[in-house]
């Protein structure tokens, strides 16, 4: 797994969430680090810290979807969603990513190592309603065969579909 520098944050920000935002960023397993509930515009300044907890054990967890209030970490607390994601356990992102472009759907604007698989990201062109971006697996799938290409859903094994409130 290749670890982010301080730039790479930046960009995963900008990618993810307009800079007023709200991001919750939290540590796990729970009590490995500090829970934080901050403007994307933030998110990059806390490199250093956020190193350190990883340092000493910590999985650093960035919920996708923005949230509404400070604490708020369930889907009641998410305002939409600015992007579809796709989590492909066990698999690098350069595999991913192949997978991805064999599949002839528009380019994603980023892929992340998580350690123990993929994250694909596309960045939507208009905030998602928070009832579509927290649906159910299943609902998930039929909006991602729509919108992306059932060549996809073929072409990657996906264990955990976008817009899942997280």
């Amino acid at each position: 797994m290749t670890v982010l520098d301080a730039d790479q944050l930046g960009r995963f920000a900008a990618a993810l969430w307009e800079p007023d935002d709200l991001v919750e960023l939290r540590p796990l397993p729970v009590g490995s680090g500090r829970r934080r509930w901050l403007p994307a515009r933030e998110v990059p300044a806390l490199y250093s810290a956020l190193r350190e907890e990883n340092n000493h054990g910590a999985n650093l967890y960035a919920g996708v979807l923005p949230r509404t209030e400070v604490g708020g970490g369930s889907a009641e607390h998410t305002d939409g969603g600015r992007v579809v994601w796709i989590d492909c356990d066990h698999m690098p992102a350069d595999a991913a990513l192949a997978r991805v472009q064999a599949a002839a759907v528009p380019p994603p604007v980023m892929a992340v190592d998580s350690g123990h698989g993929a994250h694909v990201y596309w960045r939507l062109g208009e905030l998602l309603p928070r009832e579509a971006a927290t649906m159910s697996g299943v609902s998930a799938l039929s909006f991602l065969k729509l919108t992306l290409a059932p060549a996809l859903i073929k072409a990657l094994p996906i264990n955990w579909f976008p817009m899942a409130a997280a």
